[in-house]
């Protein structure tokens, strides 16, 4: 079966600058959309989980316009994604790096004890 993988385009063309700010959002997108399009073709439902926020303070001008204006991490996130492919779950944290290594420092204690308890 051929399947047509999505192919993010990246503007290389932008400062260096910037591309290192949102280089990371640029990756959740191509993940994003890769989780999107096998959900699309039902091969995986892989999804983003949401950061878990407490939220202080809300501005309602009028219902339709509320407005979350302070909030703050209520718990550490434990991974980025979770799902199922052919019948396996699936929970991974995404990193990305512009160095051909990666050093596990970048991956906090309570997320390394997070995927331990999932293996």
């Amino acid at each position: 079966m051929k399947i047509n993988y999505p192919n993010p385009s990246i503007n290389h063309t932008s400062q260096k600058k910037t591309i290192n700010r949102s280089h990371g959002m640029l990756f959740e997108s191509a993940l994003n959309s890769s989780n999107e399009f096998y959900r699309n073709k039902n091969l995986a439902f892989i999804y983003k989980k949401p950061t878990p926020i407490q939220i202080v303070k809300v501005d309602y001008p009028i219902r339709s316009k509320a407005r979350i204006t302070e909030a703050y991490y209520k718990t550490p996130s434990t991974t980025d994604y979770n799902g199922i492919y052919k019948e396996k779950y699936i929970d991974y944290e995404a990193k990305e790096t512009e160095h051909l290594t990666f050093s596990f420092k970048f991956i906090s204690d309570h997320q390394i004890k997070h995927l331990l308890k999932i293996n």
